[in-house]
């Protein structure tokens, strides 16, 4: 029963250790967390050009914009992008489409003239 106190003072002493470790490890890792913050504001996203693929790279002082503003210009170029394919998809079809008529046109209008020209066996059958 004596030995109960010491038992808690121990353990309680041993917490205290162990918060103070955790703490310590908290520190740090905010501090890796800002500096990992710190470092994403300096870099600027460079798109390579044909590719399609990002690279990142440090920012220079002298150019402006972050990442942000970058990836929404990236954004906004690829809705562009799909745009203009899904309009040329759309012209295409319609291409598409009007020559498709015009085929249809045509061999009605060979049809007619077939029909209009006049049989030469009935001409001379006429004649006689």
């Amino acid at each position: 029963m004596h030995n109960l106190p010491i038992l808690i003072l121990i353990l309680l002493l041993v917490y205290l250790a162990e918060i103070r470790r955790l703490k310590l490890e908290k520190r740090k890792l905010m501090s890796q967390i800002s500096s990992l913050k710190e470092e994403t504001k300096h870099l600027t996203c460079e798109c390579l050009h044909g590719t399609g693929c990002l690279k990142w790279r440090k920012a220079d002082p002298r150019e402006s914009g972050s990442v942000n503003h970058l990836t929404v210009q990236l954004e906004k170029q690829a809705d562009d992008w799909r745009t203009e394919a899904d309009g040329r998809k759309l012209l295409v079809s319609e291409v598409n489409e009007l020559t498709s008529r015009l085929r249809e046109m045509e061999a009605l209008a060979r049809a007619e003239m077939q029909d209009d020209q006049e049989d030469p066996v009935k001409l001379r059958m006429g004649f006689e």
